[in-house]
């Protein structure tokens, strides 16, 4: 979603994490050690937690594939109310 500087899809086996800005994508590159496709990162769900979390307290947003902010809570993720 081009509102928030990363987009979470779920595609079950994977979560893609998906830089849509050039500053997100830039942090990207220096901070997440993983291959990457274009500006999408495939991510084992058991991990996306922690790299949401890392997303967040360096100043970015967060976005899922429907539109939904998200942020972290107690380890898990969950919709900005």
């Amino acid at each position: 979603m081009e509102g928030y500087d990363f987009t979470i899809t779920n595609e079950g086996s994977l979560m893609l994490v998906t830089a849509n800005n050039d500053n997100a994508g830039e942090w990207a590159d220096e901070n997440i050690d993983s291959p990457v496709c274009g500006s999408t990162i495939p991510v084992e769900p058991r991990f996306i937690s922690y790299l949401v979390e890392g997303i967040i307290n360096n100043g970015f947003t967060v976005g899922d594939e429907n539109g939904n902010e998200l942020t972290v809570t107690d380890g898990e993720i969950v919709l900005v109310s």
